[in-house]
């Protein structure tokens, strides 16, 4: 069976050949909480490495996620599996 994809690894700018680190940082060295840092003051080093997707590839998974495609827009409903998708290893079955 293929691996499980998770909609963070979707939208992860490694994808794109960056290295993005500082995102989150600790309140205090004695508590483990973490406090989110806004994206202006992420470190972003661009094209450190090859690019697995690109560019639109990636702006077009952005939208994609950004509707909910829990319910299916025929019947009304919730659909199989919501939330999930499940990348295949080539040649398996």
């Amino acid at each position: 069976m293929g691996q499980r994809i998770c909609k963070k690894d979707l939208t992860s700018e490694v994808y794109l050949g960056h290295l993005v680190q500082g995102k989150s940082r600790k309140i205090n060295y004695k508590v483990k909480k973490t406090v989110e840092k806004p994206e202006a003051e992420w470190d972003r080093v661009e094209n450190t490495h090859e690019p697995v997707i690109s560019e639109d590839d990636f702006q077009i998974v952005k939208e994609l996620l950004k509707t909910d495609s829990r319910k299916s827009p025929q019947m009304g409903q919730f659909g199989f599996l919501p939330g999930c998708c499940f990348a295949g290893t080539a040649g398996s079955r």
